[in-house]
């Protein structure tokens, strides 16, 4: 895989996974790189497998 998939600037996003403690969840986030230019959405998931998006104003998904 190219080395460019995970970068924010040729991608437009940048993109998360942070696992739980116990490893049993998990939540993936994909964030606009530059909001506005880059895009207004922001997309999580977690374990269950629902995509959820929101206009987070350019801050951080909590």
């Amino acid at each position: 895989m190219s080395d460019e998939v995970g970068d924010p600037k040729v991608m437009g996003y940048t993109f998360r996974i942070t696992i739980s403690k116990d490893g049993k969840s998990y939540v993936s986030t994909a964030e606009p790189a530059r909001y506005g230019h880059t895009g207004k959405l922001s997309f999580w998931m977690d374990q269950t497998g629902n995509i959820k998006k929101e206009d987070n104003g350019g801050k951080p998904i909590k």
